[in-house]
């Protein structure tokens, strides 16, 4: 099972969050650190806390087709991850060129609207049984 902890969670109190994540991890849960970039970013919380999956914040995901440095701060991150040892997700993914730009950084995990919106459950048991995409305009109606 994976938890996952966005890092303005981790803020307030590292050492204490360190020690809770510590003992998840003992007990066979997997950390990501969420909306990487998003927060109060520090190198120094990626050497401490026991992560093993970085989900990279969708802002640099909607900012390749924007911002010129979103491309090489993408790949610094994915960087880091692959020195690390550990997974990163691609956040946001809405567009195919998104997709093609991050498969050539290196990214392998991807989550966002390109792939799924948001399923009922008993859509998502069917579409996991068939192994295929889903249907165009597959969403969850509001309880």
């Amino acid at each position: 099972m994976q938890l996952e902890i966005t890092e303005d969670a981790v803020f307030d109190d590292e050492q204490g969050v360190q020690r809770t994540l510590s003992e998840l991890q003992a007990l066979g849960f997997g950390i990501s650190l969420d909306d990487f970039g998003a927060g109060h970013s520090s190198l120094k919380r990626l050497m401490a806390l026991p992560f093993c999956e970085i989900k990279i914040d969708r802002t640099f995901v909607a900012g390749l087709e924007t911002e010129p440095r979103a491309l090489p701060i993408l790949d610094a991150i994915l960087s880091v991850g692959r020195a690390l040892g550990v997974e990163c997700v691609a956040e946001g993914v809405e567009q195919p060129h998104q997709f093609e730009a991050l498969q050539h950084l290196g990214c392998h995990r991807f989550q966002g609207f390109l792939f799924s919106h948001a399923v009922p459950v008993d859509a998502f048991v069917a579409l996991v049984r068939a192994q295929r995409p889903l249907p165009p305009n597959t969403r969850v109606k509001p309880a």
